[in-house]
């Protein structure tokens, strides 16, 4: 039987924001005794370790970005745009209601995890086509459809899901989500932060991610000098299990180059 999930409440929900995840992550180079480090993330990560550069900048050596760009703060609060741009069914809108998300998804974690790892079918060409009631970004909404309605395969094995349905069974979904509930947040307390990143960086991009698209990745350069872009082919938004020996590829040779 699974471990019953117990909630922290909304107390919990400061504790995600990037002032705490950078945070982190200066206090592992700490705990390694480390000055400095090349971070790279995806998808959350992605923007961690850009906010990193911004945020200690001494303690970064590089910066990589898988399918996550460096996006500049905009001139509006996040939530606001995209409620505006997608509506409130689209899933980061939604998460914003404290609580909701989590009672549907904690329900039954295994198929919630299965729901999460599937490989992208749809070129980002095809998913442009349809009509704008299917692109609205309502997650929840595909995942009450039922597992029959889900026709891509797993990105992973069932005993590799099986170690996310362990973990997230003792956590719940709410420290995952609470992350989403900081972004007027960050928005808020990054009104301060110099938008320039002054280390060698590499963005990686995959072709058919339909939430980070490649193209966001134009005008990176204005920010960050010292950049270099790849976008990999045939390759959804789980480029690190669709496309594992190209990702490796592009980031060992940068790595390489970085320590000649």
């Amino acid at each position: 039987m699974a471990t019953p999930v117990v909630r922290k409440g909304l107390i919990s929900v400061p504790l995600y924001d990037m002032a705490h995840l950078t945070g982190d992550l200066v206090g592992l180079l700490d705990a390694l005794g480390l000055e400095k480090a090349v971070f790279c993330g995806h998808d959350w990560g992605g923007l961690v370790v850009w906010q990193m550069a911004l945020m200690h900048p001494s303690r970064v050596a590089g910066i990589i970005g898988v399918n996550t760009p460096f996006m500049p703060r905009g001139p509006i609060d996040p939530i606001q745009m995209m409620r505006h741009v997608f509506g409130g069914d689209m899933y980061i809108v939604h998460f914003q209601k404290y609580g909701e998300a989590e009672r549907i998804l904690d329900a039954d974690i295994a198929k919630s995890m299965r729901f999460w790892y599937r490989r992208t079918r749809m070129k980002l060409a095809d998913y442009d086509k349809l009509p704008a009631e299917h692109k609205t970004l309502s997650l929840i909404r595909g995942y009450e459809r039922g597992e029959d309605a889900w026709s891509a395969p797993l990105v992973m094995s069932e005993s590799e899901l099986a170690v996310y349905v362990e973990a997230f069974e003792r956590t719940g979904y709410e420290g995952g989500i609470n992350w989403y509930r900081n972004m007027t947040r960050n928005w808020e307390r990054s009104a301060d932060l110099v938008q320039r990143i002054d280390v060698p960086c590499l963005m990686i991009s995959a072709a058919d991610d339909v939430v980070l698209r490649p193209e966001m990745t134009n005008g990176m350069e204005n920010y960050i000098p010292d950049l270099e872009k790849h976008v990999i082919a045939d390759c959804g938004h789980w480029t690190q299990s669709e496309q594992p020996e190209k990702l490796n590829d592009l980031m060992g040779r940068v790595v390489e180059e970085a320590i000649r």
